[in-house]
């Protein structure tokens, strides 16, 4: 007899009765509660087969069976452990003591020593096993709620944060459509910028080229100019060092016919009071003489002694005509030479106003052409 074949026997004597209550619980559509009940009965077949063929080497050991029950247990869908949990409520109205799958399982599965930590059981029984699994699966529930809502929570915030984003992402595609029509409409702009800046470049360089042709003869002439400059400029140091003397030679002359019209006014002034003096004296001598003359027809006696002294009188009168005339004459001379000497003056004044502006326009080329 081969181990599949003894398992196979000893599950259908073992679970005769229990499988056809399996059979009659179990509702179509749920393969994770057949998936259990699967297991329960293998496992209950193994143990079966280890209590009485271990010294063949079939089946499990009770440590075995323990750790494969409680996985079982901790694997098994709600509808199974619902199910298992119904061999304990004797409340209701379908309890039968002994049918119920969960006490067909206490009865067939042995009971098994506690872990050497557990101090608060003396054995475990399917029934122990069960509750534990089942505290577990409620703990777990718990967590997984727990777990459950934070993941909740995240995925509302997510879920927030998808709608920014996804408002950000119309936004940005509003935006990125606008863009785009900027964008070609820059790349046009761009194009004909392009192809200003070329046709502008090429015009810099012909620009260039004629500016550079150009300066090559503007440096030539700028030589050229510098040279005559310089030769100007010499001109004007000679000229102006010849206007310097010539301004000293006028200030010199303008002294001098400042000295000389001086002295010609003082001797016309002279000259004025001599003549003006002997005009007095000439009317003084015509009034005496014309009374003389009205007096000699009464004055018989005194006509010779009137008569030289009328001689007298008229020498004197014809002396000082002559003085007179002479006076007159250095007086006209006088007025002559102060005319001229005004004039030279004036002539003097010019040519000086004449020297001092060529030494100022002397001075400012020199400067400009040193600072070019």
């Amino acid at each position: 007899l081969s181990a599949g074949a003894a398992s196979v026997l000893v599950a259908t004597s073992v679970l005769g009765g229990a499988v056809g209550l399996t059979n009659s619980t179990v509702h179509a559509g749920s393969p994770d509660k057949s998936t259990d009940m699967k297991k329960f009965t293998d496992l209950l077949a193994d143990q079966r087969l280890y209590d009485e063929f271990s010294r063949l080497g079939l089946g499990k050991s009770p440590d075995q069976v323990l750790k494969e029950l409680r996985k079982i247990l901790d694997e098994a869908a709600p509808e199974t452990l619902g199910e298992l949990l119904n061999a304990l409520d004797n409340g209701r109205v379908d309890y039968t003591y002994g049918t119920s799958l969960g006490q067909v399982f206490y009865r067939l599965f042995h009971t098994f020593s506690p872990d050497s930590s557990d101090f608060k059981h003396s054995s475990y029984s399917f029934y122990s096993l069960l509750i534990d699994a089942v505290k577990k699966r409620v703990i777990s529930e718990d967590k997984l709620k727990g777990e459950l809502t934070q993941k909740v929570a995240e995925l509302e915030e997510v879920t927030d944060r998808e709608r920014v984003e996804r408002e950000s992402k119309e936004k940005l595609e509003s935006k990125l459509k606008d863009t785009s029509m900027d964008l070609q409409v820059k790349e046009e702009e761009l194009a004909k910028a392009k192809e200003t800046n070329n046709n502008l470049a090429k015009s810099i360089t012909k620009t260039l080229s004629q500016a550079t042709k150009e300066k090559g003869k503007l440096k030539e002439e700028l030589i050229k100019e510098k040279t005559k400059a310089a030769k100007i400029a010499k001109e004007l140091m000679d000229k102006l060092t010849a206007s310097e003397k010539d301004k000293n030679r006028a200030i010199q002359i303008t002294k001098e016919l400042a000295d000389k019209l001086s002295a010609a006014e003082t001797s016309r002034d002279k000259a004025f009071a001599v003549s003006t003096e002997l005009a007095n004296k000439l009317a003084a001598k015509t009034a005496e003489a014309e009374k003389l003359m009205q007096n000699v027809g009464s004055l018989d006696r005194l006509v010779e002694s009137a008569k030289r002294e009328m001689a007298e009188k008229l020498a004197e009168i014809d002396q000082l005509t002559a003085d007179k005339a002479k006076a007159d004459a250095e007086l006209a001379t006088a007025n002559d030479t102060i005319a001229s000497l005004q004039t030279e003056l004036e002539k003097a004044k010019t040519e000086l106003a004449v020297s001092k502006r060529l030494i100022e326009s002397g001075t400012v080329s020199k400067r400009l052409i040193e600072s070019g």
